[in-house]
């Protein structure tokens, strides 16, 4: 009987991490290039971090190089208010879907600020975006975009699609 048990669990436990990596299949491809948008973040190289942003969103909110005013003022602002961003760091993503041509995948972000009261944490998401079957990824940064921008980008996204509420605080 103890045998037939720990079979039982022991397929359980096989059926749930498979349906887990089903979850996101292209997890490798999506967090080597989330990776790289992560590190150009943390480093403040704002031409690199628009270049892996998705196009379509860059268009929309004005082409590059009013991304690249608005993050050089974002800069300013934290300077003046003594912020230094200290790190960023990815979680595993929490699912992929297919939204018309495109895979849709959401990754949990936390921006590490050292500021004049201690550490301010900023959680929000990126969402990436691939549209040749998860050979190359583009982002979209969650703390800046609204649902409004994402069902102009994609009409055809499920009207349950959920990302995680932006989230700030002070250790």
């Amino acid at each position: 009987m103890k045998r037939y048990i720990f079979l039982f669990l022991l397929m359980s436990a096989v059926a749930y991490a498979q349906e887990e990596t089903a979850a996101v299949p292209h997890e490798e491809s999506l967090m080597n290039y989330a990776r790289k948008y992560a590190e150009a973040t943390e480093k403040r190289d704002w031409n690199k971090v628009i270049d892996q942003t998705y196009a379509p969103l860059v268009k929309l909110n004005g082409g590059a190089p009013t991304l690249l005013r608005q993050a050089k003022l974002s800069d300013q602002n934290l300077e003046q208010q003594d912020f230094e961003l200290q790190k960023v760091e990815l979680s595993a993503p929490l699912r992929e879907l297919e939204v018309g041509e495109y895979l849709l995948a959401i990754i949990p972000i936390r921006l590490t600020f050292k500021g004049p009261l201690g550490r301010l944490f900023s959680e929000s998401s990126i969402l990436g975006v691939s549209d040749n079957d998860g050979q190359s990824w583009s982002f979209i940064s969650m703390a800046q975009a609204d649902m409004n921008q994402l069902i102009e980008l994609f009409p055809e996204l499920p009207k349950d699609f959920v990302v995680p509420r932006k989230r700030v605080y002070q250790e």
